[in-house]
């Protein structure tokens, strides 16, 4: 029974790796290293400039496609920590939660410095928090339930 526990706990952050990866695959532009290499041979190039254009001209897609996948990652790693520690908050809790958040952050406002290559999205960051507060808010509900 004890397993059955961490199988449901694990079911949300592997279904939200899995749609950001389906989004990140199926729906970003082909300059992306990773579809590049991926569409070379093996997955069909589904897009067309239709479709393009409808996903690129609407604000909603376009956070939704070029966002989210990131926010979805972030709530992974996040609630993975939390699963892994039992959600006790000891001091490696909170350290591998502190250099979570710093490795999600930090490399967006590099780019915006200029110090790595890259655009600086606002709407990235906005993603990264929603979905952030939310895994750290289901894992300190785990750590409520459990007293």
């Amino acid at each position: 029974m004890k397993y059955r526990k961490y199988i449901i706990q694990l079911i949300l952050p592997f279904t939200f790796l899995a749609i950001g990866g389906f989004i990140y695959i199926f729906f970003r532009e082909n300059n992306v290293i990773l579809n590049y290499y991926l569409r070379r041979g093996v997955i069909l190039n589904l897009q067309n400039s239709l479709f393009t254009n409808i996903i690129y001209n609407n604000i909603i897609l376009n956070f939704l496609i070029n966002s989210v996948p990131g926010g979805l990652w972030s709530f992974f790693l996040l609630r993975l920590i939390g699963i892994i520690w039992q959600n006790q908050l000891n001091f490696n809790y909170y350290a591998f939660i502190f250099l979570s958040l710093s490795l999600i952050f930090i490399p967006e406002y590099m780019q915006y410095f200029g110090f790595l290559p890259g655009f600086f999205d606002s709407k990235d960051i906005i993603s990264y928090s929603l979905f952030s507060i939310f895994a750290l808010f289901l894992n300190s509900k785990e750590v409520k339930d459990e007293k």
